[in-house]
């Protein structure tokens, strides 16, 4: 794994910034641009409460990496959960589907199984060779819990078995520009949304 190749540049944010930041961490793992970041608010105690109570609940997760300057998304990874507790085998269970596939996993605490959809842990962008090197770019993430739209659940799943190299062809409504997607008020089909943006970065010529 290569250690961190990426200089942060930190910024001040006028108080005026429309989309909040995150302090993010970029790394390059194998052949990818990762990124590790905190979601520590995409759970509260009712999502708590409702989990514990054996009811499935949902998270539909994307990030968009841009380049600073540009309004469409140079790529997109998208990332679903759904968290329960099986009331008779007395265990907590998160399954996970995104690019790399779908996976379900089995937990004896509650604090165990949201340690997994609390965090981004050098979660994987895109081919770092796509970044051009000294150039600045950010992500910016739209976090969707419980989404009451059927439609978007289901573009989801589209989206997700695609191949890599059509990801990014069609026109999904996930492909947004920035301002459409982050800054622009409107009444989401959730029961809660968050919505971030990390510090610019750029990554650096190799040696």
């Amino acid at each position: 794994m290569k250690r961190l190749a990426f200089a942060l540049l930190l910024l001040l944010v006028a108080a005026d910034e429309p989309v909040p930041l995150r302090q993010v961490g970029f790394a390059e793992k194998g052949p990818f641009l990762t990124m590790t970041v905190g979601l520590n608010d995409v759970v509260d105690e009712a999502f708590k409460k409702k989990v514990r109570s054996g009811f499935a609940q949902t998270i539909v997760l994307r990030v968009y990496l841009y380049r600073e300057g540009d309004e469409a998304p140079l790529g997109l990874t998208l990332r679903t959960y759904r968290v329960w507790y099986d009331l008779w085998d007395e265990r907590f269970f998160v399954q996970m589907q995104d690019p790399q596939g779908q996976r379900s996993l089995p937990f004896k605490t509650e604090a165990e199984a949201l340690a997994q959809v609390t965090k981004l842990d050098m979660f994987p962008l895109i081919p770092a060779k796509v970044v051009p090197p000294g150039v600045r770019h950010f992500v910016a993430v739209l976090v969707e819990v419980n989404p009451i739209s059927p439609e978007l659940l289901a573009q989801a799943r589209r989206w997700l078995s695609r191949p890599g190299s059509e990801r990014l062809s069609g026109g999904e409504t996930f492909l947004g520009s920035f301002v459409s997607l982050f800054v622009n008020t409107k009444v989401s089909e959730a029961e809660r949304v968050i919505k971030f943006r990390s510090q610019p970065f750029y990554r650096q010529a190799p040696k």
